[in-house]
């Protein structure tokens, strides 16, 4: 009886952990990594129009050099788990570049890869499905 109790306990244990949120700073470098993706295929496609003085021309109206952006202060407002285990998450963060910060609010999709989480396109319309 007692192995019984401790092979439920150990299978209650392990279940436990997968169905936990991503950690806040696992959740910031995922949300980092894919608004730098979304800037370095702006500035790859400038290049392709206009060449290095297209970029440079968004450098000139604001644009971040996708290396400097950084994620700060994430919070994570409201959190679903999905039935494929991807997240749905509501979160707050600043996106800091060295001219300026401004706060973002925005829902955004997790989805588990090999290596660990990956933001994804959220499609309100689907509710992230």
């Amino acid at each position: 009886m007692a192995r019984l109790f401790s092979i439920v306990l150990l299978v209650a244990v392990v279940l436990a952990g997968c169905s936990q949120r991503p950690d806040d700073a696992t959740i910031t470098r995922a949300v980092q990594q894919q608004v730098r993706a979304g800037l370095s295929d702006i500035d790859a496609l400038a290049d392709r129009l206009g060449g290095d003085s297209a970029v440079k021309m968004l450098r000139a109206f604001g644009a971040p050099d996708p290396g400097t952006l950084h994620v700060q202060h994430l919070e994570v407002l409201d959190a679903q788990r999905l039935d494929n285990g991807d997240y749905t998450m509501k979160i707050r963060y600043d996106l800091v570049t060295p001219d300026n910060s401004r706060g973002v609010t925005r829902t955004i999709q997790l989805r588990g890869v090999a290596d660990g989480w990956r933001a994804v396109a959220y499609d309100p319309a689907t509710n992230g499905l």
